[in-house]
């Protein structure tokens, strides 16, 4: 079925910190988008980007970075949503026995799939969801529980493992299929901007001291230099690099993104169209869905 509206989903990290990213938009728009993020990738000569991949090649480092650019722009025009959420398997709610990760990577899905549809006002949107390839997680759960209509005042479901989210508008998802990221750059673009925000939590710091240090260099001048062995050493120069690139760019257009703050990606107003957060327990209650 063809829908006005796409969602584009991906995960990231399987360690301490792990996070699930949406890009969401009209579909006009995103065709544009994927067709500026194709052109990129052929005239860097890169098949593919990925967070992972940001290593040491100057190849991929300017490839990510200007496919960070252009989805940043996109953002700042208003025609996507970006909204990555990381959490702590750490904190209060994850650290307890036989945790269903699964099932938790399904409510943290589903929590920034409905953050995102809140935050585009109009109702009754007929979308498609595309999420990348991940065999283990029931979508058709996730998309049940997105689809209810007026969930707050739905008492029978405050139980449920899903919970519920006020003021949730009308949303239909008429159409929806797992994606292999090598074939779809629009995934691959929010790949990037996931790992960055699992990332930038892992290594803020480090990253903040590395930028003082290097404040007066010229990024092109990194990108261009010859000792390809200098930054091969040590793929997070690479990414810190990228990560610069992203600041940077959120700044200039004035996406209320920061990473001074906190020492990590965050956004203080959550309804900005590249949104930042670390999950933050709600009430003691609040504890990760059990296995069994």
């Amino acid at each position: 079925m063809d829908c006005e509206w796409e969602i584009y989903g991906d995960e990231s990290g399987h360690e301490r910190y792990r996070a699930v990213g949406v890009l969401s938009g009209k579909k006009e728009d995103i065709v544009d988008l994927r067709k500026e993020i194709s052109a990129s990738l052929l005239d860097n000569s890169c098949k593919e980007i990925e967070f992972k991949e940001i290593r040491g090649s100057s190849k991929d480092r300017k490839c990510a970075c200007e496919v960070v650019k252009l989805g940043v722009a996109c953002a700042a025009q208003k025609k996507i949503r970006i909204d990555v959420l990381v959490w702590d398997t750490q904190d209060t709610r994850h650290t307890i026995e036989d945790r269903d990760d699964t099932k938790n990577l399904e409510i943290m899905y589903y929590r920034v799939l409905t953050h995102a549809f809140n935050c585009w006002k109009t109702k009754s949107l007929q979308w498609a969801f595309y999420p990348d390839e991940n065999g283990k997680i029931k979508w058709e759960n996730i998309i049940a529980h997105t689809e209810k209509k007026n969930l707050s005042k739905d008492k029978a479901l405050e139980q449920t493992l899903f919970g519920l989210v006020e003021n949730m508008h009308i949303v239909a998802i008429n159409d929806h299929k797992q994606v292999e990221s090598i074939k779809e750059p629009i995934t691959q673009l929010i790949d990037v901007f996931t790992g960055f925000g699992r990332y930038s939590i892992e290594n803020g710091s480090a990253f903040l001291k590395w930028r003082e240090e290097n404040k007066n260099k010229e990024q092109s001048c990194l990108f261009e230099a010859e000792k390809e062995e200098d930054l091969s050493s040590n793929s997070d120069l690479a990414r810190y690099e990228v990560l610069r690139c992203l600041d940077a760019e959120c700044k200039k257009n004035k996406l209320g993104v920061s990473i001074k703050g906190k020492g990590y990606l965050w956004t203080p107003k959550p309804s900005n169209p590249i949104n930042y957060w670390l999950y933050e327990v709600q009430h003691q209650l609040d504890k990760a869905p059990l296995k069994g």
